[in-house]
């Protein structure tokens, strides 16, 4: 199976220096060919073996409002999959998608919902859920591409089930690695508090 990784911009009760400035959740994802299908190129395209790799161009979405009050929120699915070489044997490809992106338009801000404006939702857009999460998935997918392509197989089914293997590993690692995130947003002032504090009501 895939998993999907939330990682979210603060509620909006929040103020910047609290530690409930971000929120993930981890769910499951039933369809096993979804990363394949979104691929630009065949997953055993011997022509390009990384394949997809890491997308993170989708942009946000506004909708009225999301889960737990937050101003925003960016989605990747994370799945691994074997891979041809042009010899003949197989490897293994790391894909991070970002399969989710949206912006809350309403909060409930100091006990009242309130409308977001158009500056501090391109704020949360723009900079918190698309350039700064970007960087945060982009550095994850490039660090642990390293480590599940660095075996060869001879098979292709001794690739799958050390594909499989690697999926659950690698789930684990994006789960602590959202939790590194949100560690991130309420330590690292200097990268954060200027989004944060433009993207309040």
């Amino acid at each position: 199976s895939q998993a999907a990784v939330f990682v979210a911009a603060p509620p909006a009760s929040a103020s910047p220096s609290t530690s409930e400035n971000a929120c993930t959740a981890f769910l499951p994802n039933e369809s096993e060919s979804q990363i394949g299908l979104l691929c630009a190129n065949d997953p055993l395209d011997k022509t390009d073996p990384m394949g997809l790799d890491f997308d993170g161009d989708l942009d946000a979405t506004v909708v009225e409002r999301i889960e737990g009050n937050r101003f925003g929120i960016t989605g990747v699915n994370v799945k691994v999959a074997p891979v041809m070489l042009k010899d003949g044997d197989y490897t293994l490809r790391l894909d991070v998608k970002v399969v989710r992106r949206e912006v809350a338009q309403k909060v409930i801000w100091h006990g009242k919902e309130v409308i977001r404006k158009e500056a501090q939702m391109k704020v949360t857009a723009e900079e918190h859920e698309k350039r700064e999460h970007n960087k945060d998935w982009k550095g994850f997918h490039d660090a642990h591409q390293r480590d599940v392509s660095n075996t060869r197989f001879s098979s292709r089914p001794e690739a799958q089930a050390a594909a499989k293997d690697a999926q659950r590993r690698e789930e684990g690692e994006a789960m602590k690695a959202t939790r590194q995130f949100e560690k991130q947003e309420h330590e690292d002032k200097k990268r954060w508090e200027p989004i944060l504090i433009r993207e309040q009501p």
